[in-house]
């Protein structure tokens, strides 16, 4: 048996910064360059439950009456991938254009058209 000796970290936070961020670690941790249409949308889903409530699952009213995207989490969605998303050159018009591509696959994935009752 090995004994591991444990390290103490002293860093001091201020109130500006983020340890969480600073760090390296949780959710926020960096810019995602994107490549590729599929890839894409492969770490928009994956990431949707988070962007969207914070939660491990995607919102069943996530597509509203008329097959549209909710608009309380199009708004979230769009600021995250404005923040958080670096576009390469062919992929540029992916920024403006995964609204309905989004739609088509959260319906394939089940997700039904909810009304807005």
């Amino acid at each position: 048996m090995k004994l591991v000796r444990e390290h103490i970290i002293n860093e001091k936070f201020t109130d500006e910064s983020d340890p969480i961020k600073d760090m390296g670690i949780g959710i926020f941790k960096h810019n995602i360059e994107i490549k590729n249409s599929k890839q894409f949308y492969r770490i928009l889903i994956t990431l949707l439950p988070q962007i969207t409530t914070d939660t491990s699952i995607i919102p069943d009213d996530i597509i509203q009456n008329g097959g549209l995207i909710n608009w309380k989490y199009f708004y979230l969605i769009q600021a995250y991938i404005n923040q958080y998303f670096i576009f390469s050159k062919n992929t540029d018009d992916l920024h403006w254009k995964w609204i309905k591509a989004l739609r088509k696959k959260l319906i394939k994935m089940g997700y039904k058209i909810k009304s807005n009752d």
